[in-house]
């Protein structure tokens, strides 16, 4: 698990990555939204509620992944909301 945390553009951006086995290309689109579990006790929940919040801030969260070698989430937040 990795990380990172910089300034670009105005915007605050957080960068959290994996070495996990990632997510299927078709599977990936559904990753944002809610009842994506990947935990067997899981609701699958977070990542959309996640998404959610850095919407109510003006921001975005993206997903990046590739069967096999992992995954990237990648929240953006601007510094100041216009």
């Amino acid at each position: 698990m990795f990380l990172a945390v910089s300034e670009e553009a105005g915007a605050i951006v957080f960068r959290i990555e994996d070495n996990g086995k990632g997510i299927d290309p078709e599977l990936r689109e559904k990753a944002l939204g809610p009842y994506f579990p990947t935990k067997m006790l899981g609701t699958g929940l977070g990542i959309f509620i996640s998404n959610k919040i850095a919407a109510a801030h003006g921001g975005t969260l993206a997903v990046e992944s590739r069967p096999g070698t992992g995954t990237t989430f990648t929240v953006r937040i601007p510094r100041e909301r216009g």
